[in-house]
């Protein structure tokens, strides 16, 4: 990557930490009792998961999706995030299979699907509920930054060898059952989970197809 593309790179970080950081800080104060906002719709996509299974679009329908974005070298920010989405995980296990969770890799030159499924093990993840993806760097970058508007460099990687190289969004994701996004947050600590949950069940609650719903 040249000197003017990383610039321009790092430009657009700045821009998308930017946007999601206001959009985070309204959404928290929006009542609760306001339509939660559509923030778009994600278009088609073929990643696959730590199972080497294909995983698409139509995967992410049905169901309410909680979606971050890793990288499993990453040694600070990744490995708290992950630890987060555990915790979430395990404190939405009353709503079962009405709401799945997703780790997308950014680093798909050394994120293999078996590596993938030993950090997931390692965090004793539950892949019934929790999935983690990866797949082509230009897939990547279509599904990352254009369908979920995170931002993400993963190709530094492969050209420095560079852990430091790599960024990536550090925002949580809610997607509905009909696959549009519904709100972004950062995940640091409890009071950020729980604010997170109440808008998964919100939708969970709201949605026809939902388990809980029934």
């Amino acid at each position: 990557m040249n000197q003017k593309n990383r610039l321009l790179t790092g430009g657009l970080t700045v821009l998308f930490v930017g946007v999601l950081s206001a959009v985070a800080l309204l959404f928290s104060k929006r009542p609760a009792t306001e339509p939660l906002p559509v923030y778009g719709d994600l278009a088609p996509f073929r990643l696959v998961s730590q199972e080497s299974r294909p995983f698409e679009l139509s995967h992410l329908k049905g169901q309410i999706s909680v979606v971050n974005f890793i990288f499993t070298s990453c040694p600070m920010v990744c490995p708290r995030m992950t630890r987060q989405m555990k915790a979430l995980e395990t404190e939405s296990r009353e709503m079962g299979k009405a709401v799945q969770f997703v780790s997308i890799s950014v680093d798909p030159a050394t994120d293999t699907p078996a590596v993938l499924k030993r950090y997931g093990e390692q965090y004793e993840a539950n892949f019934d509920r929790w999935t983690f993806l990866t797949g082509s760097l230009e897939e990547l970058q279509s599904v990352v930054v254009k369908g979920f508007k995170i931002a993400m460099d993963g190709e530094a990687k492969a050209e420095e060898d560079n852990m430091w190289a790599i960024t990536h969004g550090e925002h949580f994701v809610v997607v509905d059952e009909q696959a549009r996004i519904r709100a972004f947050q950062k995940v640091e600590n409890t009071e950020d989970r729980r604010q997170l949950l109440a808008v998964v069940k919100r939708l969970v609650e709201s949605s026809p197809s939902s388990a809980l719903a029934e």
